[in-house]
C-alpha cells in the first residue's frame, strides 16, 4: 500500500492537528515552481479519514461530505495571497481550515476556527523558530457557497517572492472522533504536502 493511500497513523493525526490546535489557543511535496501566480489542484473526492487520539490509526469515511476538500486554489499577488478551499460541503459545526505558507525564509499557518462558545476566528502564527502569533490588518476568512477563502496581505508574511501552500481541514465531534482530509494528496501523511513555489504575480 502506497503512502498516500494507507490510513492515518495515531502520530500523523497528532501532528496534522498540532499546529491548528496551537492556534486556536493562541486566539481564546512537490517542488518545482508554478508557472504562473495563479495554482490549482484538485483533491481526490471521499477521502476524508476519521480517528481519534486513542485509535492507532483511522480509516476513511467517504460519506462524509464536510470538510472533504475537492479543490485548491492558490492566488499570489502583488498584495495579497489567497488560498480558496473548495468542499464537498463546509463544515457548520466546530472545525479547522488551514494553510500552511512557505516561504523562502520562513513558514506561517493562517487559520479559520470555528467552536462552540468562541464562534468563528481567523488567526495568522509563524510556526518557525519559536512560533508567534501575528496581529495583521486586512487577514482575513470568508465562506463563499461550498468554498473557504483565507487572504493574507504579503506584508503580513514579508512580502516573499514566493510561497508554496498545503492546506489541510478537520472536523472535530464531543465523542473525541475527528475527520481530517489534506488538499493535496489523498488521505493524509505525516505532515501536510506542499504545493510548487508559486512566485508573486
Amino acid at each position: 500500500m502506497s503512502p498516500e493511500s494507507r490510513s492515518p497513523s495515531r502520530s500523523a493525526v497528532r501532528r496534522l492537528v498540532a499546529v491548528p490546535v496551537l492556534a486556536a489557543a493562541l486566539i481564546v511535496a512537490s517542488s518545482g515552481i508554478a508557472s504562473a501566480q495563479t495554482w490549482k489542484h484538485d483533491d481526490a473526492v471521499r477521502d476524508v479519514q476519521s480517528g481519534s487520539f486513542d485509535a492507532e490509526q483511522g480509516t476513511y469515511s467517504p460519506d462524509r461530505k464536510a470538510g472533504d476538500i475537492t479543490r485548491t486554489t492558490v492566488n499570489h499577488t502583488r498584495t495579497t495571497v489567497t488560498v480558496r478551499v473548495a468542499m464537498r460541503a463546509v463544515p457548520t459545526g466546530d472545525s479547522i481550515v488551514y494553510a500552511t505558507l512557505r516561504t523562502p525564509r520562513t513558514s506561517y499557518d493562517v487559520t479559520r476556527i470555528r467552536l462552540g462558545g468562541l464562534g468563528t476566528r481567523v488567526a495568522l502564527t509563524r510556526t518557525s523558530g519559536h512560533g508567534e502569533d501575528i496581529r495583521c490588518r486586512g487577514l482575513s476568512a470568508r465562506v463563499r457557497g461550498k468554498v473557504v477563502e483565507m487572504t493574507v496581505p504579503r506584508r503580513c508574511i514579508g512580502k516573499p517572492s514566493s510561497v508554496r501552500v498545503g492546506v489541510g481541514a478537520l472536523v472535530l465531534q464531543v465523542e473525541g472522533t475527528i475527520h481530517v482530509d489534506d488538499a493535496l494528496r489523498r488521505g493524509v501523511g505525516d505532515d501536510l504536502r506542499l504545493s510548487p513555489r508559486i512566485r508573486r504575480g
